[in-house]
C-alpha cells in the first residue's frame, strides 16, 4: 500500500507566549486540512505528540483537545517519547495508514511557555536520573544558599 502526505501547516516558531496549545493545536490543524484541500469531516484520527504538555500548560488530555476541535470529534491518541515524541507520532500515523485503518490523520505538537529554568526541570524528566544525575549537572537546580535540587 503506498501513502502520500496530502497536506501540512507549521505554525510559527518560537517563544509564542500570547497562544496556548489549544490555539496552536487549532492552527495546526486546520492549516493542515485546508493545504491538504479535504473537508474537517474527512480527518479520522489524530495522532498529538507531545512530552510535557501537562507540565509546560498543566493540560493532560491532549488527544480530546485536539478531537474537540473537529465536529466529527475523530479518535485521538497521545504520544509520549521524551525527544522522540513526533519522530513515534510521525510512525504510528503511517502505520495505522498503511494498516488501512484510517484513510486520512492529523498530528500536532508543542514545547515552551515556562521560564527557562523550569523548562530545564520539565526536559530534565526525559534522563534517566538514577544514571544520569552526577554527569549531566543540568538537571540540577541551584539555590543561593547552596542547596541543589533535581
Amino acid at each position: 500500500m503506498k501513502i502520500t502526505i496530502a497536506g501540512h501547516y507549521a505554525t510559527r516558531f518560537g517563544e509564542l507566549w500570547g497562544m496556548s496549545l489549544a490555539s496552536l493545536f487549532e492552527e495546526a490543524a486546520y492549516g493542515a486540512v485546508s493545504n491538504a484541500k479535504i473537508d474537517y469531516g474527512d480527518v479520522e484520527a489524530i495522532f498529538v505528540a507531545n512530552k510535557a504538555g501537562g507540565l509546560f500548560e498543566g493540560q493532560l488530555h491532549l488527544g480530546a483537545l485536539v478531537s474537540e476541535l473537529f465536529a466529527h470529534n475523530p479518535p485521538a491518541l497521545r504520544i509520549e517519547g521524551a525527544c522522540a515524541s513526533g519522530s513515534l507520532a510521525a510512525i504510528a500515523a503511517e502505520q495505522s495508514l498503511l494498516s488501512g485503518r484510517y484513510k486520512t490523520v492529523v498530528g500536532a505538537e508543542k514545547m515552551t511557555d515556562t521560564t527557562a529554568a523550569a523548562t530545564t526541570k520539565i526536559l530534565s524528566g526525559a534522563a534517566d536520573i538514577d544514571r544520569e544525575y552526577g554527569i549531566s549537572s543540568f538537571l540540577k537546580t541551584s539555590h543561593s544558599d547552596g542547596s541543589s535540587e533535581i
